[in-house]
């Protein structure tokens, strides 16, 4: 992929980078990889990260104006460049959005920590508990439960989750009708 320079100058761009930019050699001329990097990748922290050895994702831009997101390594090759080498994930994790928006449609996901207390939650345990996000960020998963729900059932939840097992079964919210 690139090698750059401490003030992410493009010094060498390899085939495969080319190919997955649609740009040419000529067309990189003179142009820094700040320039082919993504508004949001600039105004991120990652942006940091360019010049540092270890895994790294990038966004950049292809000559169409079409984001690619790269996952690889950037390496210091010299005091003075950096190269990075990696893969073309854009349909993957195009592929795991669409994933994911399917199993928030259709799924209530929540995760917790250690504790049982309660992390992130998607929009369908929102909509299904009618709790807001806020009231239950932070709040031990026993908030939800329905005072009908045995405690066994949620004992045997958490037991199957500690495992690192999947819970599937109904579970009464505290606000179900």
């Amino acid at each position: 992929f690139p090698s750059h320079d401490n003030q992410l100058n493009l010094i060498h761009m390899g085939s495969f980078a080319l190919k997955v930019s649609d740009w040419s050699t000529a067309d990189l001329d003179k142009k820094t990889l700040k320039e082919l990097l993504t508004s949001d990748f600039l105004n991120s922290e990652n942006i940091n990260g360019l010049t540092k050895p270890g895994k790294f994702e990038m966004a950049i831009q292809n000559k169409a104006g079409r984001t690619i997101n790269i996952l690889g390594a950037i390496t210091k090759d010299s005091p003075e460049l950096w190269s990075f080498s990696g893969a073309d994930i854009t349909d993957l994790k195009t592929e795991l959005q669409v994933r994911i928006d399917i199993m928030n449609q259709t799924s209530i996901v929540s995760e917790a920590n250690l504790r049982g207390d309660i992390l992130n939650v998607n929009e369908k345990f929102i909509q299904v508990s009618k709790y807001s996000r806020e009231e239950l960020i932070g709040k031990p998963h026993n908030t939800t439960r329905h005072p009908d729900m045995p405690k066994e059932v949620f004992k045997e939840m958490w037991a199957t989750i500690g495992k690192g097992n999947i819970f599937r079964g109904i579970r009464p919210y505290r606000d179900w009708e």
